[in-house]
């Protein structure tokens, strides 16, 4: 555990948590025992930042096939209805950050098959 500041708490370390805290909003805990408001990633940054994890993890395929999985389920609906808002996400990206990004492109290709205009943004952010 470590000391994160964005959070003022302690917590596991996470790569460029800065940049997936970025931007966030509020939200809701909800259970049976009550509610609690809580502040939540942009579902766009959060996508973005789990391509990025997907090229990080050098020891864990399977970790890294479901991140690619789970930020494909989160690309697709705003690279097709919000144009503009992927690649907004994956243009923020750190400059350290987009080389291992744009390795997660290939492998996002054939997840995003039937959200081809989701593909095109995240091709076109990260383009040189």
């Amino acid at each position: 555990m470590r000391p994160v500041p964005e959070l003022k708490a302690h917590a596991a370390g996470l790569p460029y948590l800065g940049y997936v805290l970025g931007t966030s909003q509020n939200g809701v805990l909800l259970s049976r025992h009550g509610a609690v408001p809580v502040r939540v990633p942009d579902a766009n940054r959060f996508a973005a930042h789990k391509l990025l994890v997907s090229q990080l993890r050098t020891n864990d395929s399977t970790k890294s096939i479901e991140d690619l999985q789970q930020a494909a389920l989160v690309i697709g609906f705003p690279g097709e209805h919000h144009p503009g808002s992927i690649e907004e996400a994956c243009e923020a990206f750190p400059t350290s950050a987009r080389n291992r990004v744009k390795r997660a492109v290939a492998p996002l290709e054939r997840l995003l098959d039937a959200h081809p205009a989701a593909l095109d943004e995240v091709r076109e952010a990260l383009a040189d």
